[in-house]
């Protein structure tokens, strides 16, 4: 008996001293992103630091249901609330996480938990402010010659490359029966959209990454197949005419020769179908809806 307690405490001792001590997780400090107004509506997915910096801003909801705020206390807000969101203004107090991301937004009318869903129409007021600043009053020429566009009144325009376009008037508005966005007024009298989608608007590569190029814009008429078209701030445009001189007719009027450029053929045809890569002596082949076009060092050799 004392044989067994002898080699039952020995095992004790040994799982004792095999036993590890395991730290906790080390919480990483989350610091906010103050919002910029790059973003009209909040992504699929709220990264926390981006959440998190969003107090003191602005938000006004359009078109959303009650189900989609709570009291403080988590209690549902009663369908008799539903006017006091609808075209309203609410400030960012604060940001829970739970299963959904709710903000809690402040008003005269009180104090509730947002419930964040892609489906509501709604916009972060910062962003508006932003495309103002950005647009307003600003002149733009278009890239290309002509372009048809169904006007957001049901009226057929065609924005001419020779002419002038002031930006008179930058909103948000009911764009369609479903869809709301930006509305951009053209000379007091054209009313095209300004799209909001993370590749909607022109990018550059500024030696490590593609970002929002501030002297170009695309506008979109109102049909449903219009597709949106490009302008540039005046003063770039006289710049960007002096720079590609050589080939200026043929970008206008969207047309390719021998000698451009791969970002010449680009602002004339737009993108390429597909890449067909390197072949013999060229280094870069391209499909473009057909078109075969061989590139040396980025200058267009043949067209087949």
């Amino acid at each position: 008996m004392k044989y067994f307690s002898i080699i039952a405490l020995f095992f004790i001792t040994l799982q004792v001293q095999a036993q590890i001590a395991i730290d906790e997780p080390i919480e990483k400090e989350i610091v906010a992103t103050p919002f910029d107004g790059s973003f009209m509506k909040f992504p699929f997915t709220i990264k926390e630091d981006v959440a998190l910096g969003m107090n003191g801003e602005k938000v006004t909801f359009i078109k959303l249901s009650t189900f989609d705020f709570k009291n403080e206390d988590g209690s549902r807000v009663g369908y008799d609330k539903e006017d006091d969101f609808i075209n309203k203004t609410f400030e960012i107090i604060g940001y829970e996480k739970d299963i959904y991301d709710y903000f809690i937004v402040t008003n005269e009318a009180g104090t509730y938990k947002w419930k964040v869903s892609s489906s509501q129409d709604y916009v972060l007021n910062k962003f508006l402010d932003a495309i103002k600043d950005k647009l307003l009053n600003q002149v733009f020429i278009p890239l290309h010659n002509a372009k048809e566009v169904e006007g957001l009144d049901g009226s057929n325009i065609t924005i001419n490359g020779n002419e002038e376009y002031k930006v008179t008037k930058v909103s948000y508005a009911k764009l369609s029966v479903l869809e709301f966005g930006i509305k951009v007024q053209l000379n007091e009298k054209i009313d095209v959209i300004y799209p909001t989608g993370e590749n909607d608007q022109p990018k550059y590569f500024n030696g490590e990454m593609f970002v929002r190029n501030p002297e170009w814009i695309n506008l979109k008429g109102g049909g449903s197949l219009d597709y949106s078209f490009n302008l540039i701030e005046k003063s770039a445009y006289e710049k960007f005419k002096i720079e590609n001189a050589k080939f200026i007719a043929q970008i206008k009027a969207k047309e390719i020769a021998v000698g451009m450029s791969n970002q010449q053929v680009r602002w004339s045809w737009g993108m390429p179908s597909r890449s067909l890569g390197a072949f013999g002596e060229y280094d870069e082949i391209f499909d473009w809806g057909g078109r075969k076009l061989y590139f040396k060092k980025k200058i267009l050799a043949k067209i087949l």
